[in-house]
């Protein structure tokens, strides 16, 4: 038996509509929900400062949710369309009401981007209980026809590449 190693790369599965996540969290200035095709859309969206707030560290990435999964979705992934929902925050704090109230929005979605999202992300957030309550039920069936999958945070103290805990009010 002869064996020999043959180099592969990690490669994402492709950009397909019934993967297309709804995505709520924070970034610097507020939108949405859109439809986001690329990094520099994103960038031009989001108010983020290319090289300031996608990059670990002070006021980086790990502070604001939504550059955090738009950094790894494009940069990281080179994945294709998200919608996105943009809840502006200074420090990356959010409001557990206003997080619920945009999980909610998902029943216009379709109204406004003719694109039926399929997953429910809350990044950072998606642990905390009431979260993720109103995650799983706008995953059954929302805008009364379609259903989703949530998809949660595994509980952490500390968010991996900060070391910082994100909070929510």
């Amino acid at each position: 038996v002869y064996t020999s190693e043959v180099a592969t790369s990690f490669q994402t599965a492709p950009a397909v509509d019934s993967a297309l996540p709804y995505v709520v969290g924070a970034s610097v200035s507020a939108f949405g929900p859109v439809v986001v095709t690329s990094w520099r859309q994103f960038v031009e969206l989001s108010g983020i400062t290319e090289g300031t707030h996608d990059v670990p560290g002070e006021d980086g990435w790990h502070s604001h949710s939504l550059v955090s999964f738009a950094y790894l979705w494009f940069r990281l992934c080179g994945r294709g369309d998200c919608i996105m929902r943009d809840l502006a925050s200074v420090d990356g704090t959010l409001s557990q009401n206003a997080v619920i109230a945009a999980i909610g929005e998902i029943d216009t979605v379709y109204e406004r981007t003719r694109r039926l999202p399929s997953l429910i992300v809350v990044p950072y957030f998606g642990s905390v209980a009431a979260i993720w309550t109103a995650m799983k039920a706008k995953a059954d069936l929302y805008g009364g026809r379609f259903r989703a999958v949530a998809v949660g945070d595994i509980a952490s103290n500390a968010h991996a590449l900060s070391g910082q805990s994100p909070d929510i009010i």
